[in-house]
């Protein structure tokens, strides 16, 4: 083993302990992220735990879902984060740190309002199960089950990962960093399935209906938490709206902090 790698994991673990702190204080929730375990893993053995905790969450076999590689991910029947090994020599360390910090965001998002993501993995339940076949269930009706599963999916995953992406950019901007406010989103976009690009100005609207939600309301987003159906009210497909001229400057938009 390399002096180099074995520095870049000591690195890895001391980013944690300093992540875990900013978390806590960026959403003022209490947190046991002590409790979350950081260990390695090489890229096939992460995908084959990321298949498992997916089949833990929903009771649904998937098997690996095509998207873009990350270098962190957040196991939740496991309550631990398990970073690439295979890309350790290939990300910097901000980059390490902006996928460990999005990691934790996402425990902590699971510690404080479990009852939303169980609800929400129960959505994609239903959505994988009336996608493949639906057992007895009428064509007509497995179709209009799955679109809506699907359809809450998004604005509830528009809402969790906006969220995260507004946190990651004010963590970013205390520690200098250079950040879009939307590239963390994107990217879990881009991770979650191939073809996400048609779900792109979904999750670009999130993000901003989030910012401006932090900016001057941050108590709502406790209250978003709380209460799906408003969620999927106002991220659901009627209730954004991003004119095509925003998309186009909404890579410099400012976050809230």
């Amino acid at each position: 083993m390399s002096d180099k790698r074995t520095s870049k994991r000591r690195t890895v673990l001391l980013d944690s302990a300093l992540i875990k702190e900013s978390v806590s204080r960026l959403t003022g929730w209490a947190l046991r992220l002590n409790d979350v375990r950081v260990d390695e893993m090489s890229r096939s053995r992460l995908e084959r735990r990321v298949v498992a905790d997916r089949l833990r969450r929903t009771g649904v076999p998937t098997g690996h879902v095509k998207g873009r590689e990350l270098f962190a991910s957040y196991l939740y029947s496991e309550n631990v984060i398990l970073y690439n090994s295979d890309l350790l020599s290939e990300v910097s360390e901000s980059e390490a740190q902006k996928y460990l910090f999005l990691a934790f965001v996402r425990a902590a998002q699971r510690q404080v309002y479990p009852e939303f993501f169980l609800s929400t993995d129960a959505l994609s339940r239903e959505a994988i199960l009336m996608g493949r076949h639906g057992g007895d269930v009428p064509v007509d009706e497995r179709v209009r089950r799955c679109g809506g599963a699907q359809e809450k999916l998004q604005a509830r995953m528009g809402f969790a990962e906006g969220h995260a992406s507004v946190l990651y950019a004010a963590y970013a901007q205390r520690e200098g960093l250079v950040v879009s406010l939307l590239e963390p989103s994107l990217e879990a976009l881009l991770a979650l399935s191939e073809g996400a690009d048609s779900r792109l100005s979904h999750y670009i609207s999130g993000v901003m209906v989030v910012n401006e939600v932090f900016s001057r309301y941050p108590e709502m987003i406790d209250s978003l938490y709380s209460n799906p159906a408003l969620v999927e009210q106002v991220f659901g497909e009627g209730g954004l709206k991003v004119p095509t001229q925003e998309r186009a400057i909404v890579d410099s938009a400012r976050p809230a902090w």
